[in-house]
């Protein structure tokens, strides 16, 4: 009698189908609260670890944009004291309007006419926990500028925060009207130098 040879496909098959019905597979995603844990505890580390540094990298891009203004501050008065022909001024200033009497540079300041009053360009408030303090052996809430440009006295700008005088900056600003970075000449690795030579202080807060 002749054999029929059924096709492979038409076997019946009864291996069930993994992945369909009661026979389906469980699969489940997400962390154990062990990795859970491990990844928490070296997120800590890591924020330990940059937080400082951060900080420390604000502080700095702080300290510099203050320098910055007062640079820009003491360019302006010199350029319109010889552009006018009259004595202008650069004061600290809370207002905004007017010269402040004290040495509260961290509030703003500004550049005035010292002839009409009028006030050429105002400067704001320096970031929190930031100081400026005018280091002379007058006012230390003025520097005039005359007619020809010049001061009658040098001066030291000193830029302070919380980090204290090791990390302060400056502006020396001389008998020319001209101002310049103040450095560590004494190389002490200490802190910089006022226009006197000697090393800069911060205001006690």
């Amino acid at each position: 009698m002749r054999q029929v040879i059924k096709p492979h496909n038409a076997v019946r098959q009864n291996r069930p189908v993994v992945g369909s019905g009661r026979y389906c597979l469980a699969r489940h995603n997400g962390f154990t609260l062990i990795e859970l844990l491990v990844v928490i505890a070296i997120a800590s580390i890591l924020l330990l670890v940059a937080a400082p540094s951060f900080f420390e990298a604000i502080q700095r891009t702080d300290r510099s944009a203050a320098v910055s203004a007062l640079a820009d501050a003491i360019a302006v008065a010199r350029s319109e004291a010889l552009g006018r022909g009259t004595a202008t001024v650069l004061c600290s200033s809370t207002s905004g309007s007017g010269c402040t009497d004290g040495a509260a540079w961290h509030s703003g300041f500004l550049v005035a006419d010292t002839q009409s009053g009028g006030v050429i360009q105002v400067w704001g408030e320096l970031p929190d926990d930031m100081s400026a303090v005018l280091d002379t052996t007058g006012d230390t809430d003025k520097l005039f500028f005359q007619a020809d440009g010049m001061t009658y006295k040098n001066s030291t700008y000193v830029v302070c925060d919380s980090s204290g005088a090791t990390n302060a900056r400056g502006l020396v600003v001389a008998y020319s009207g001209m101002s310049r970075i103040a450095v560590d000449s004494s190389d002490d690795g200490q802190t910089i130098e006022a226009h006197g030579g000697g090393d800069v202080t911060c205001p006690s807060t």
